[in-house]
């Protein structure tokens, strides 16, 4: 395919500015999926006030996401526009149905309002805290039943005042309303919130692959325990198909991440919808809910998966890693050399090892004080990631020790290596604010490390050239290498028959 055609723009008049319609139009456009979105929930509708599955809570908790007080006008449009819809159905013009619906209007918008709130907050502090892996969102996904009872509860009150609906029918709507509000906020409130913001084509390449075998066989046993269903005459209940569909669920809420595992889940519901509008609601409706509910709680569960999945990652890393230097620390460092060490023995190629220590590290601390001192760790530390190679294992051995591991590297070539690093520190002076920037240096003992010699041996032959590095002037490279052992002399050994 060819470039884009670009066609040339009329020239517009000095000063002035043109007018934006895009406010006005996104307003318009999400105010009608929210609309069109309640006369989905109408397809699951058990009674004219309560759906077993209402997306429209979803919808504004993900427009909230997105938008945050931008967000009021659109959901305030599609009430208004069911509001209307119902008035034209039922023809009457009682002034209550005007309070009913600014009355839901600020209980929908102030509760799923309040938690997408909580949603950012928590994204917000993850961020800094658990790592980029660390789906904050299973956190606050737990508070969604106490945000949905609140909706639910203001909800019937507001009918109660404003309707004719008694008691025992305010009762019955209760689990109704709620497990179908919990049930779409759970499942649909990340897939909504993602399609705003990733454009299609990205978003199908990005999630189709690792889905679609899962996405697949939801499809096709749907499809087989639906024909089961009514091959048998209603002895195989609907809500059962419902729970057969937990199988592949179950099966990939330990393989796929929380976004992944949502969109599958809110496919898993849709194609409900959709057998529900084609044949209808069955008569066990709560059942078929139930069953629904066990789908949705699902998102909670692989949620979770991913959310230990992130904190033993975060914590494995914050166990091996320097706080100031943000480098491997000596444990961790000792763990990827042993498994180096493996592979080199495996394949028969050589590894190198490299200690090395700033120089007149207590001096720059009595000079220029302890911060300064830090700020030189993390200077030697930048200089060693940005000289380094990408194979190449460097951790913060202890105090100002730095051990470096070359893997497939031989002494020679680790020793330019070496050389380079050496003058990358020596390129980072410090004390620059006080006047007086003094030169980082740092000794080097460099050593190779045979298949025969334990790790913990050669490191002590490094320390050693380290020492000797100090005592002939500092900022310099010493290495030594071991001869391989020689297998012991059978010479005298008897000859064979």
């Amino acid at each position: 395919m060819g470039a884009p055609v670009k066609f040339p723009l009329p020239p517009r008049r000095a000063g002035a500015r043109p007018a934006s319609f895009a406010p006005l139009l996104t307003t318009l456009a999400f105010g009608l999926s929210w609309y069109l979105l309640w006369n989905l929930a109408l397809v699951m509708g058990a009674s004219g006030q309560a759906s077993l599955w209402y997306p429209p809570a979803a919808f504004s908790v993900a427009l909230f996401l997105r938008f945050r007080l931008g967000a009021l006008p659109m959901v305030a449009l599609g009430c208004g526009l069911t509001s209307l819809q119902g008035a034209l159905l039922e023809q009457t013009a009682d002034p209550r149905a005007g309070l009913v619906w600014l009355g839901f209007t600020l209980i929908h918008t102030l509760v799923y309002g309040g938690f997408a709130e909580l949603i950012r907050r928590h994204r917000r502090n993850a961020r800094g805290r658990r790592g980029a892996d660390m789906p904050a969102e299973t956190h606050a996904m737990l508070f969604a039943p106490l945000f949905c009872a609140a909706q639910t509860g203001l909800g019937l009150a507001n009918l109660w005042l404003f309707t004719d609906l008694g008691p025992d029918q305010l009762i019955a709507l209760a689990p109704i309303r709620f497990c179908g509000d919990l049930v779409a906020v759970v499942t649909l409130t990340f897939p909504l919130y993602y399609l705003m913001r990733i454009p299609l084509a990205r978003f199908s390449l990005g999630l189709g692959t690792p889905a679609l075998p899962y996405l697949a066989g939801t499809t096709l046993l749907f499809a087989t325990m639906t024909w089961l269903s009514h091959v048998s005459q209603g002895r195989i209940p609907l809500s059962m198909v419902a729970y057969v569909q937990l199988l592949p669920l179950l099966l990939a809420s330990g393989r796929l991440d929380f976004l992944r595992l949502s969109f599958l889940v809110a496919w898993s519901e849709l194609i409900f919808v959709l057998e529900a509008w084609a044949i209808g609601i069955p008569e066990n409706a709560i059942d078929y809910q139930g069953a629904m509910l066990a789908i949705a709680s699902l998102t909670y569960f692989g949620g979770m998966i991913a959310s230990l999945r992130g904190e033993r990652n975060h914590l494995r890393r914050l166990a091996g890693t320097d706080p100031l230097t943000g480098l491997h620390n000596r444990r961790a460092a000792t763990e990827l050399i042993e498994i180096e060490r493996t592979r080199s023995r495996r394949r028969d190629s050589p590894i190198t090892l490299a200690l090395l220590d700033i120089d007149h590290f207590k001096r720059i601390n009595d000079e220029f004080g302890h911060d300064e001192g830090d700020h030189a760790l993390t200077l030697v530390a930048a200089a060693l990631r940005g000289t380094l190679r990408g194979g190449d294992i460097v951790a913060r051995w202890g105090g100002e020790e730095f051990l470096i591991c070359f893997p497939d590297t031989g002494l020679s070539q680790a020793l330019d290596v070496c050389e380079r690093c050496r003058r990358a520190i020596a390129a980072h002076p410090i004390g620059a604010a006080s006047g007086q920037p003094r030169r980082i240096t740092a000794s080097f003992g460099v050593v190779d490390l045979p298949p025969w010699e334990p790790v913990g041996g050669a490191i002590g032959r490094a320390d050693r050239l380290l020492y000797q590095a100090k005592l002939r002037g500092r900022d310099r490279i010493e290495t030594q290498t071991l001869e391989p052992l020689t297998p012991l002399a059978t010479a005298s050994a008897p000859p064979g028959p």
